[in-house]
């Protein structure tokens, strides 16, 4: 039987994975502490960097890993660089 990974990018602070049996006792020894269970979507939901971590192990390992949604919203937003001198006088 061949354990599978599926990962599902919500937006920029909110993944959510669900998979074969033991999914979050894997999470939380790789980061210390459970994921959050989403009891709606029946998923574990967690910070996107924390569950592409979580995936990249699975594949390692040879698990089939499923994507679903953008993974760019997991990037980090871009911060306007402004210049602290405008609008002083």
């Amino acid at each position: 039987m061949s354990q599978g990974l599926r990962v599902d990018f919500i937006n920029r602070s909110c993944a959510e994975f669900r998979g074969s049996r033991g999914i979050r006792e894997i999470y939380t020894q790789m980061f210390r502490r459970p994921p959050v269970y989403n009891t709606r979507t029946r998923s574990w939901s967690a910070p996107p960097k924390r569950v592409v971590d979580l995936a990249a192990w699975c594949e390692a390992r040879g698990w089939n890993v499923t994507y679903t949604g953008d993974p760019q919203t997991a990037s980090p937003p871009l911060v306007e660089q402004h210049d602290p001198g405008v609008g002083l006088w």
